[in-house]
């Protein structure tokens, strides 16, 4: 009894990856602070929810000989310090303004992926950013909100009739 793989404990081992487990860096917030402006240099930090810092990449935006920002590169720091290129792709809004995305530097069994994404991560042992998509990441609301169909299909099947009053309070059913 309560050996592995009884109850959920094996579940722990066989979920994917979320994205809250991840570092992340966005377009929207590297253009927020003005790194798509011209050339800028950068580091952002990551910490715990105990204040203590994580993770670190140094940021360096380089711009193209027509003014264009055409790629990031990215320096990042930790247990294994890596250099990593990003190449940024921009489009003009109907409203004014420009929208940046990067384009995902990632390989996968062995294609680059090229997609278009407003977010790159870095998960826990990882050496390069990537899409969502690359890494297979998930989010952790979609690994809970399944949680408890087992124990609510149990309630479904009782013939709420049959059951005394503590009984139906106990499972809810008044």
């Amino acid at each position: 009894m309560g050996g592995f793989g009884s109850g959920d404990w094996a579940d722990l081992y066989l979920r994917k990856t979320s994205v809250e487990q991840c570092m992340s860096i966005s377009a929207k917030s590297l253009n927020d602070y003005g790194f798509f402006a011209g050339d800028k240099s950068g580091v952002i930090i990551w910490t715990n929810a105990f204040g203590e810092k994580v993770g670190e990449i140094k940021i360096q935006t380089v711009i193209g000989g027509n003014g264009n920002t055409t790629h990031l590169e990215l320096e990042i720091g930790g247990f294994v310090t890596s250099r990593q290129k990003i190449e940024l792709f921009s489009a003009a809004c109907n409203y004014g303004g420009v929208r940046y995305w990067f384009l995902c530097p990632a390989v996968k069994d062995g294609v680059y992926c090229g997609n278009r994404v407003t977010k790159l991560f870095l998960p826990p042992g990882g050496s390069v950013f990537g899409c969502r998509q690359c890494y297979d990441l998930t989010y952790q609301s979609c690994q809970e909100s399944h949680k408890y169909d087992r124990v609510f299909g149990h309630i479904d099947n009782v013939d709420i009739d049959s059951l005394s009053v503590t009984q139906a309070l106990r499972l809810g059913g008044l």
